[in-house]
């Protein structure tokens, strides 16, 4: 894969996350928006 699917795959997953995180904010769960934050980094810390 090239650098520029590389890129346009990656502003998709970006964007999609974003998308998530508003809608969370939108329906007044961020506690929950947070948690989900909370355990994805923790995963990507641990490998």
């Amino acid at each position: 894969m090239e650098l520029p699917e590389q890129r346009i795959i990656g502003a998709l997953f970006l964007l999609a996350g974003i998308t998530c995180l508003a809608a969370g904010l939108y329906t007044e769960q961020f506690t929950v928006v947070v948690d989900i934050i909370s355990e994805v980094l923790s995963a990507a810390i641990a490998g």
